[in-house]
Formats: C-alpha cells, sequence, structure tokens
C-alpha cells in the first residue's frame, strides 16, 4: 500500500476492524455517489489551479473561471459514471445543483482566505489535500 486517502485513515480511526475487512481482506465494493462525484471534481479544479499557478503564474491562475471549471468537471464526471454503470443515474439534478453550490461557496472561501498572492507556492502545495478535507468538514460535517 503506497498510500492512504483520508477516507481510509478516517474508516480506521472509527473501526480499524472495518477498515481490515475493507483494505486488507478487500470486501469492500464500492459504488459512485454525489460525494465521490463532487469530491472528485473539486480535486479536479484545485489541481488545474495549482498546476497552472506553477507552470504559468499566479495571474494566470487567478484568471480560471473555478466556478465554470467545477460546473464542467462535475457533469463530466457524473456522464463518465453514468455511462461505466450501465446508464444508471446515482443522484438527481436537485443533488448536484445543491453540491454545486456548496462548491462555488467553497471556491469563494478558497480564494478569499488562502491569499494565494502573499504566500509561497511550497505552502500551498502542502495544504492543498487540507484544503479539500477542512471544506468538506466545513460545508459538510460541521
Amino acid at each position: 500500500m503506497n498510500r492512504i486517502s483520508y477516507s481510509q485513515f478516517n474508516q480506521w480511526v472509527n473501526c480499524p476492524h472495518k477498515w481490515k475487512l475493507n483494505y486488507i481482506d478487500n470486501h469492500r465494493q464500492f459504488t459512485d455517489n454525489i460525494h465521490t462525484l463532487f469530491g472528485t471534481s473539486m480535486h479536479e479544479v484545485l489541481q488545474r489551479y495549482l498546476t497552472v499557478m506553477y507552470t504559468d503564474s499566479i495571474k494566470i491562475a487567478n484568471d480560471i473561471d473555478l466556478n465554470e471549471l467545477l460546473a464542467h468537471r462535475m457533469k463530466s464526471n457524473f456522464l463518465r459514471i453514468v455511462e461505466n454503470n450501465g446508464g444508471v443515474e446515482f443522484c438527481t439534478k436537485e443533488d448536484m445543483n445543491e453540491f454545486y453550490g456548496h462548491g462555488v461557496h467553497m471556491l469563494d472561501w478558497f480564494k478569499k482566505k488562502t491569499g494565494i498572492s502573499n504566500y509561497g507556492i511550497a505552502w500551498i502545495s502542502f495544504i492543498k489535500g487540507l484544503i479539500i478535507g477542512l471544506l468538506i468538514y466545513h460545508f459538510f460535517i460541521k
């Protein structure tokens, strides 16, 4: 095992036996849902921002319409998952709109609170994974 995801770590903290069944004994069954769709889409948006920032400039990265990119990634990922599921839809249009709305708030928070232009690139790279976890905690769990 090369890497441990937040979900895997969280499952181990909450129930080590369940973690063993899922990750050691391989008894888990993964099914996509609105949460995995949203998490993947948000990750792709932040990854795109950081890639442009690293390879081009902060100014060019700041010019990306992150909300539009999130809508595009959510739609593309939804269509891919539905196709992989043999046409079975796993969430409603209302779910998509609700999660997109949360995503817009998260991206606004990201742009305002991180102060991208005032911090070094190394700091941003270090906290990328933490930001996603904190955003999800702040908007969905808290």
